[in-house]
């Protein structure tokens, strides 16, 4: 089970310094305060990716994770610009959602499976490819889900 800790942060286009370092304080207060494991710090789009989007794709969650709160790939840029756009097929497209599932995101069986699917992909995006959030799937985000199983 993963908790979430609700920091409520508008859409803007950027954050400001200030902003990021008091949800940084704020957050590794509560991890101590309350045993918080640090990977199960989630945005509302990871666990509501249909209805929510934020904090969006300009929170720095790779800041976030430097600093032992969340999780982020351990992949160098130039090798992921590499799969970026290349078509996956139909079982790569499989494996990319079963990892997003073993990673936590949840499954919804009320929407539409494609719909639900361009949803979740959009959400993973504003997480861990946030340079381009286009919900399609192509290697890069299969590469990435792949991983983030391992850590």
């Amino acid at each position: 089970m993963r908790l979430v800790i609700q920091v409520t942060i508008s859409l803007i286009k950027n954050f400001q310094k200030k902003q990021i370092k008091s949800v940084l304080k704020l957050t590794t207060f509560l991890i101590k305060k309350y045993k918080i494991k640090s990977t199960f710090i989630l945005g509302h789009s990871d666990i509501a990716p249909d209805r929510k989007k934020d904090p969006g794709e300009k929170f720095p969650w790779k800041y976030f994770s430097k600093n032992k709160i969340g999780y982020w790939h351990k992949i160098k840029e130039k090798k992921l610009l590499q799969k970026r756009n290349q078509k996956v097929d139909q079982l790569d497209k499989d494996e990319f959602i079963k990892n997003l599932y073993k990673i936590g995101y949840p499954k919804n069986i009320n929407l539409d499976k494609k719909k639900y699917l361009k949803f979740l992909t959009s959400a993973f995006q504003r997480r861990f490819r946030q340079e381009l959030v286009n919900g399609k799937i192509d290697q890069e985000c299969l590469f990435i889900s792949k991983n983030l199983l391992k850590s």
